[in-house]
């Protein structure tokens, strides 16, 4: 493993495929330090991805979590390019930093002993072929009046989207964002913009996009 060849000191564990949350949860249960950092295997990182993420932490104690988005540096389809677009309108809005966004665990930092008060340090293994765990982690610490700082710093998604691995997102983001939606029915009357950006990978919504952009009608 990769893992092995760094500087510091890093142990690797293997398990049987389960889904992302599972994964996260074994490598939560394993961990020694005080602040957790999550990403990709699909995902490259810049070499002050550490730094920024760990910044606000460093600056408040009150911050929970810290992260931001993943985006595809070199958009070989129109998938990516898809891709790109909605997560840009997801994540870089002008506005409060600690404003609440749907973060992404390929892009994230969490405050091991604050979350661990709130009894949210877990992700919801009902997430486990669904997707949409980072959104349903977001709005729990929400819940539990926890402050996240968006870092607006995306980090690199090396694979390219291709109509299949499209439709598994928009399906799995789709079917995720109805278990999310009926677990935080609280927050929906007071959060309304966030649901909304969460919901981009709906996949009504994208195949729309698509059938526009089939006819010459580019919908980025």
């Amino acid at each position: 493993d990769a893992c092995t060849k760094l500087r510091f000191k890093s142990k690797v564990i293997h398990q049987e495929n389960q889904g992302p949350a599972l994964a996260r949860n074994t490598g939560i249960k394993n961990s020694q330090g005080e602040y957790l950092f999550f990403t990709d295997s699909d995902v490259l990182v810049h070499k002050l991805w550490l730094n920024w993420l760990l910044l606000p932490m460093l600056l408040d104690a009150k911050v929970g979590l810290s992260g931001g988005s993943q985006i595809n540096p070199t958009p070989l389809t129109y998938f990516d390019k898809w891709r790109n677009s909605t997560i840009k309108k997801a994540f870089f809005q002008i506005g409060n930093l600690y404003a609440s966004r749907p973060y992404d665990t390929a892009n994230m930092c969490v405050r091991k002993s604050l979350i661990s008060k709130a009894n949210i340090l877990y992700f919801d293994t009902l997430f486990k072929t669904l997707g949409c765990e980072d959104t349903d982690y977001t709005l729990s610490l929400k819940q539990a009046n926890i402050l996240t700082a968006f870092i607006p710093f995306p980090v690199s998604n090396m694979r390219s989207l291709n109509l299949k691995g499209f439709l598994s997102i928009c399906l799995s983001r789709a079917s995720g964002m109805v278990l999310v939606r009926e677990k935080h029915k609280s927050l929906q009357s007071v959060m309304p913009n966030y649901f909304y950006t969460s919901s981009t990978y709906s996949f009504l919504d994208a195949c729309v996009k698509f059938l526009r952009w089939k006819k010459g009608r580019r919908v980025y």
